[in-house]
């Protein structure tokens, strides 16, 4: 009679099972060198393409435009004293708007999302694309506020002082949206680097506006609209017809005085774009028993963003393409949440979830920002 074959021995501390020759064995955590690489790697490219990121408008030196903007010895002396504090108090002004602005989308995000009464599988999804139709609404709401004539400076002010209202009935969400401790070590300087490339987006957003297209119709056309407090067909720029969503947001700078408004607003929703897309990637890359591996996901597909040159571009400008990717990330990610929820049974039809209702806006959403186009995505909502 054979003898009965001895227990497997446990995995020691660390998940990393030594093989014969007491090498780790394949499984189990990567090893360090690797975190290493791809931390130095990122850097490399990362660095490159902060330093490029304007030459798409023949800006070769980005470091030179921030010098001309931030030129201290153009106020000399204690005379000049009082207009470096006014440019000073001005940003400051500039950013606390946008903040503000940002803050009453997500409130009014929010109040859309609560109607719907979806379990959200993770508290930080709910105040992104909380934000995402927040913007929208603050920007159809700044459009038929154009259509009825009410371009106003107090008509934002309103929208966001009631918007700022609802969120101080939920600051759950906004703590919600901090983004989570980047944990291990390899990860810290993916955190500072994405933290770096913000800074720059918000530095050379407030400089004065330099894109063509914003100069031609992105912030032109709210500017002629502006001048007549209200929405008005402008016969001689066809780019007027476009159909403009959350682009509308752009006159709330206008209005209230400045375009660095606008342009960080752009970078606002820039930065909403970045937290969904980490988010999806957390998602997809782990569940709740991996936090380190969805953490890691997460960061690193934030800052592959952030670091896209094409995207660092255009973030600080009064653009259309931090909009495009906010609105179509969250639609593919509404139909990634919506077909996994849909019945195992291949004789059953897909009913529609509580997530498939949100594909309704963001579909029209992502078609409306600047080119008039149609798509058979449209039948998904």
């Amino acid at each position: 009679m054979k003898a009965p074959l001895p227990a497997p021995k446990p995995n020691p501390p660390g998940g990393r099972t030594p093989g014969a020759a007491g090498s780790p064995a394949a499984t189990g955590p990567a090893p360090w060198g690797g975190w290493g690489l791809l931390t130095g790697g990122s850097i490399v490219w990362a660095g490159i393409v902060l330093m490029s990121h304007l030459d798409d408008l023949g800006i070769k030196d980005p470091l030179h435009i921030l010098g001309n903007l931030y030129d201290i010895s153009r106020y000399p002396g204690p005379a000049s004293a009082g207009a470096l504090l006014a440019l000073v108090i001005r940003h400051g002004w500039h950013l606390g708007a946008v903040a503000a602005v940002s803050a009453a989308a997500l409130g009014w995000g929010l109040l859309g999302l609560g109607l719907l009464r979806i379990r959200w599988p993770d508290a930080s999804l709910r105040p992104l694309l909380g934000l995402g139709i927040g913007f929208a609404f603050l920007g159809l709401a700044m459009l038929g506020g154009g259509l009825a004539g009410l371009w106003f400076p107090v008509w934002p002010v309103l929208l966001s002082a009631s918007g700022l209202w609802l969120l101080s009935r939920d600051r759950a969400a906004l703590r919600a949206l901090r983004p989570p401790s980047p944990g291990d070590w390899a990860i810290w300087p993916l955190a500072v680097l994405a933290a770096v490339t913000v800074a720059l987006w918000i530095a050379v957003a407030l400089a004065p506006e330099v894109f063509y297209d914003s100069l031609v119709y992105h912030l032109a056309d709210p500017v002629s609209w502006v001048k007549a407090h209200k929405v008005v067909a402008l016969p001689y720029n066809f780019f007027s017809n476009f159909p403009f969503t959350f682009e509308m947001l752009f006159a709330i700078g206008v209005l209230w005085g400045h375009d660095a408004v606008a342009r960080l607003l752009h970078v606002s929703i820039s930065l909403s774009a970045a937290g969904l897309i980490g988010w999806i990637a957390a998602y997809l890359c782990g569940d709740a028993t991996e936090p380190r591996r969805r953490v890691a996901a997460g960061w690193i597909a934030a800052l592959l963003y952030l670091t896209t040159p094409l995207i660092g571009s255009m973030a600080w400008m009064t653009g259309i393409d931090a909009g495009l990717v906010l609105y179509e990330s969250a639609t593919i990610l509404c139909f990634i949440l919506w077909w996994q929820s849909r019945p195992v049974s291949s004789s059953s039809i897909p009913l529609p979830s509580q997530c498939l209702p949100l594909l309704s806006p963001f579909l029209p959403l992502r078609h409306g920002s600047s080119f008039p186009r149609s798509s058979p995505a449209w039948g998904w909502g």
